[in-house]
């Protein structure tokens, strides 16, 4: 019998999955390199403790909740803005409650959005 961790685990990680094979798809956002942005933000989380998380993304932010439940309810007080190389980590609010919380960093890769999401969220960077 699976514990309810590994369960939760395998269904984040598929939910993962399917919020990458989104940002490949065909769309307008791709044509700016908002897809690009994406990949490039859910490659930085691979073997990091954001995958504990259910991510969605909604206007170009890649947003955390602690349920896979839709609506999302728990969302998390940190969120990741994307655009084609350039990255802002948002905190205090939570998306769509609030649509402009504090800007907690400003960046040009990946991995520093994801370790200042981490670091909001108080989970290490690695399993």
């Amino acid at each position: 019998m699976r514990s309810n961790a590994s369960w939760e685990l395998q269904i984040t990680g598929v939910i993962w999955e399917q919020v990458a094979a989104q940002a490949l798809g065909e769309g307008p956002a791709g044509e700016y390199g908002h897809n690009r942005a994406l990949l490039a933000l859910i490659e930085a989380s691979k073997n990091t403790d954001l995958r504990r998380f259910f991510p969605f993304s909604r206007m170009h932010r890649l947003c955390f909740a602690r349920t896979s439940i839709y609506p999302f309810e728990d969302i998390q007080a940190a969120l990741i803005e994307y655009r084609e190389g350039h990255y802002t980590v948002r905190s205090g609010g939570r998306y769509p409650v609030d649509h402009d919380p504090p800007i907690a960093l400003e960046a040009t890769a990946p991995a520093f959005a994801v370790a200042e999401a981490l670091r909001l969220l108080q989970v290490s960077e690695s399993n």
